[in-house]
């Protein structure tokens, strides 16, 4: 895995519009969603850690579970995951979408969906002239995991990282960015910007920079950047002087940092420890996780979270088709 060395940084992170004068940039002036706790801004410093210059990707993720069979994914085990239904029924003519999510019924939780089979089981032979499901393409983001599975394969590649980067070596394993580190290394080392390459959207060829939705979201995508869905390994040049590929759009990235705002339960460590059944049992949710980047789903007129500032979350347990992740490590 190509990584990026990141030195010693301070900065501010969270939304902040634009400082410079620039009369032609098409950022667009907006007032972040308040459960987004973009603001206050918020001081932030980092000694060095290398990132990795891509999201995990298909190949990647499988290399992991061919290593690791015991391991049973989060997906896997609940036996369903979050999948965008337009695009899946489009994917899978014989997906069952009926189990909608109740707030954004354009998610549909579907049953035998993982990070291999990303838009469900392949249709029975018996079902002529349906098209067989497209399996997870290798070089796209591994997504449908959740922060579990991060976590593991991010361990399970330590020792390799550890003897790429030797300087490294007994220090620290390789694990999930915090969102402060996440942001440090999607800002590219620039102040007060709205995307990781700047202020403006698209290329200076009017080309776009990053993969997220254009059109009339949830139904009509035009697909002006290229792809539907989530898009392969160097589909876009790097987003900035980092030398980092998709950090914005593509697929949201997990962070091991705990969201705290409005989180049910912020207490990791003794929420693992609980059995299925007391969670059951005293509905205890898991605890919130922040995700950086935005994704292929996020739209300016709903989701206008392809920015270096801007953050969300999910449960720590949540799998989703646009939900992937990279790996951190520290220098020393």
């Amino acid at each position: 895995m190509k990584t990026a060395l990141l030195f010693g940084l301070a900065l501010t992170l969270g939304y902040s519009p634009p400082t410079t004068s620039c009369p032609t940039c098409d950022w667009h002036n907006f007032e972040p969603h308040p459960a987004d706790h973009e603001s206050p801004l918020r001081e932030f410093t980092t000694e060095a850690f290398y990132i990795d210059a891509h999201p995990v990707s298909v190949s990647d993720f499988a290399s992991f579970a061919r290593s690791n069979p015991a391991y049973v994914p989060t997906a896997t085990s609940f036996n369903d995951s979050f999948v965008f239904a337009p695009l899946a029924r489009q994917q899978n003519s014989c997906v069952d979408l009926d189990a909608r999510h109740d707030a954004v019924n354009w998610w549909s939780l579907v049953q035998g969906v993982s990070w291999n089979v990303p838009f469900g089981p392949p249709c029975a032979a018996s079902d002529a002239g349906k098209e067989l499901y497209p399996a997870a393409l290798a070089d796209h983001p591994v997504t449908h995991v959740s922060v579990y599975d991060a976590e593991e394969f991010c361990k399970w590649r330590s020792p390799f990282d550890e003897a790429a980067l030797p300087e490294t070596a007994g220090t620290h394993e390789t694990r999930l960015p915090s969102e402060g580190e996440w942001e440090t290394a999607a800002r590219g080392g620039k102040k007060n910007r709205v995307y990781a390459w700047g202020n403006k959207e698209l290329g200076a060829d009017g080309a776009y920079r990053a993969n997220y939705f254009q059109g009339d979201f949830p139904l009509a995508n035009s697909e002006a950047d290229g792809h539907a869905g989530t898009s392969p390994r160097g589909a876009f040049p790097p987003q900035n002087g980092y030398g980092l590929y998709d950090m914005l759009g593509n697929a949201w990235e997990w962070t091991r940092t705990p969201w705290r705002e409005g989180g049910k339960y912020d207490d990791r460590e003794s929420y693992d420890l609980l059995s299925p059944s007391d969670r059951e049992l005293h509905q205890i949710s898991a605890p919130d996780y922040a995700k950086k980047g935005g994704s292929y789903l996020c739209e300016l007129g709903y989701c206008y979270r392809y920015r270096s500032g801007a953050r969300s979350f999910n449960t720590v347990d949540t799998t989703a088709g646009n939900l992937g992740f990279r790996c951190a490590r520290a220098k020393k």
